[in-house]
């Protein structure tokens, strides 16, 4: 009988550690407002090897799941060939620009291997007011995180559970961003 109910306890407790990692996923706050009122809007984001189809459907999947459909109509799509540049009409905030940058990495029912970096100014410690270039290694394991090298050579990761940049040991080099 013990050993009935020892197991009822442990299939409940593994259940509700399960439904907490399934919560887990890279969600944004409710709260979190989509465009900043800085005077900076420099935001750019540049993605290769993607198709345009694709990229719409990942710009709407992303404003629909995260509840920012204001984002859509501030993004201005140029395309060339394999290469397309996004700008911002309305400047975005930190938090909000890391969140797309990774879902155009990482988005949820689309496959493909493009490659994605976004630069700008923000006022985030330690990167405050540096022009700074946003990428996701090759090597990326952990899919929650977005790093970022400034102007001035220093290298961070951006973890997405407190997004606090702490130094990195990745040593990519800064590019300065193209012209859109």
């Amino acid at each position: 009988m013990k050993a009935i109910i020892l197991s009822i306890l442990v299939l409940i407790i593994v259940a509700i550690i399960l439904s907490k990692l399934l919560q887990k996923k890279a969600t944004l706050p409710e709260q979190v407002p989509v465009f900043n009122k800085s005077t900076i809007n420099d935001k750019i984001i540049l993605i290769k090897n993607i198709s345009s189809l694709d990229l719409k459907r990942i710009i709407e999947d992303f404003s629909k799941t995260y509840n920012y459909t204001p984002a859509i109509t501030g993004i201005k799509i140029k395309s060339t060939s394999f290469t397309d540049i996004l700008t911002f009409q309305n400047d975005i905030d930190f938090e909000t620009f890391c969140f797309f940058l990774n879902y155009l990495q990482y988005p949820i029912d689309i496959l493909h291997t493009s490659n994605v970096t976004g630069w700008g100014t923000f006022t985030e410690y330690p990167i405050l007011g540096e022009k700074t270039m946003f990428y996701i290694p090759a090597t990326d394991k952990e899919y929650d995180n977005v790093y970022a090298v400034t102007a001035t050579k220093a290298n961070y990761k951006i973890p997405f559970t407190n997004l606090r940049p702490v130094i990195a040991k990745d040593t990519t080099a800064y590019m300065p961003p193209p012209t859109p």
